[in-house]
């Protein structure tokens, strides 16, 4: 894997992790139709290069390096989150944990749990798979069999046990996984080096994108679904394509660098500053329109100095990062 790529992906998770925080400002469904924009690619992303980066193995310690990089830094955060969160809201820590548990959000850490639940059955099936020796051309449809379940499971399901396993989460993004894991074998972006196929690209997604602000503000139907994934999988590959495209031409900045390394880290301590924020920043009569650039910047630089500061002590970076 040439630098180049490492550059082009570093600044794609950057973009994205930019955007989670910005889709988290308190007032974001004031502001017409940004949500909408950034929730054609900011999270599924997040997936895709997950399964672009991918490379399972049928050893155990391969998912246990995994649930050691997500499952321990989300047991921590959560652990932290959990007393603050009560105490914002003015409620037991009970009630809070159990109202945590019971949503499909699991309070905004939904993704962390659902991307290993994603990694691991992968790995479960890539064992089964090398093991038992099966043909290779069953390898793609014991992959898709989880997301055909997680579909079933969704419908028949009751709504407290959906959500309590992030059922609909799972049902949502699992696929883009799966899309990049495709796009690690066939390569997409030789098909872009011509200008006419990238513009053709870009068109396409632009075309989703006025599509959902003018009629699929929500996915709340089966069909809306279908409209956010197609926007969402042209989302991906243009940003990822136009992302590779600049490092072909220019290095990127160091701090394009740490935002991508800390994705994880940001992701997690952005919700407590949140939380924490919240009371302060309701208070204030600002239009959305004025404090949406700086609440984001703060929110942002605040995340990310923490989570440097964590990575200054060994056991701190192992508990929290998962490194």
């Amino acid at each position: 894997m040439t630098t180049k790529r490492w550059e082009h992906i570093d600044l794609t998770r950057a973009i994205a992790v930019i955007s989670v925080v910005a889709y988290h400002f308190l007032h974001i469904d004031e502001i017409e139709g940004l949500n909408t924009v950034i929730n054609t690619y900011f999270l599924s992303i997040f997936f895709y290069l997950s399964g672009l980066l991918l490379r399972p193995e049928a050893d155990k310690a391969w998912i246990i390096k995994k649930a050691k990089r997500l499952l321990v830094p989300l047991v921590a955060f959560t652990i932290l989150y959990i007393p603050i969160l009560s105490l914002c809201k003015g409620e037991l820590i009970g009630t809070t944990l159990s109202d945590m548990f019971r949503s499909d959000s699991k309070g905004g850490y939904w993704f962390v749990y659902t991307l290993f639940s994603a990694m691991a059955l992968i790995w479960l099936i890539h064992y089964i798979h090398s093991v038992f020796a099966l043909p290779k051309r069953l390898y793609p449809v014991l992959l898709i069999l989880p997301w055909v379940i997680a579909f079933a499971l969704s419908i028949f399901l009751p709504q407290e046990i959906s959500y309590w396993l992030s059922i609909p989460s799972f049902r949502r993004y699992y696929l883009f996984i799966l899309l990049g894991m495709l796009c690690q074998e066939i390569r997409p972006q030789r098909y872009f080096t011509e200008t006419i196929s990238y513009a053709t690209l870009g068109g396409f997604y632009l075309l989703f994108i006025v599509l959902s602000l003018w009629k699929f503000q929500t996915v709340d139907s089966n069909l809306s679904f279908a409209v956010w994934f197609v926007a969402n999988v042209f989302g991906c590959l243009f940003i990822t394509e136009t992302c590779r495209r600049i490092c072909q031409k220019h290095r990127i900045h160091r701090l394009t660098q740490w935002l991508s390394e800390d994705s994880l880290g940001i992701y997690l301590v952005q919700f407590i500053i949140r939380e924490v924020s919240r009371k302060p920043f309701m208070s204030l009569t600002l239009s959305p329109y004025i404090s949406f650039i700086p609440y984001t910047i703060v929110l942002l630089t605040a995340s990310l100095t923490i989570t440097r500061l964590i990575r200054k002590n060994k056991k701190t970076t192992k508990i929290f990062l998962g490194q």
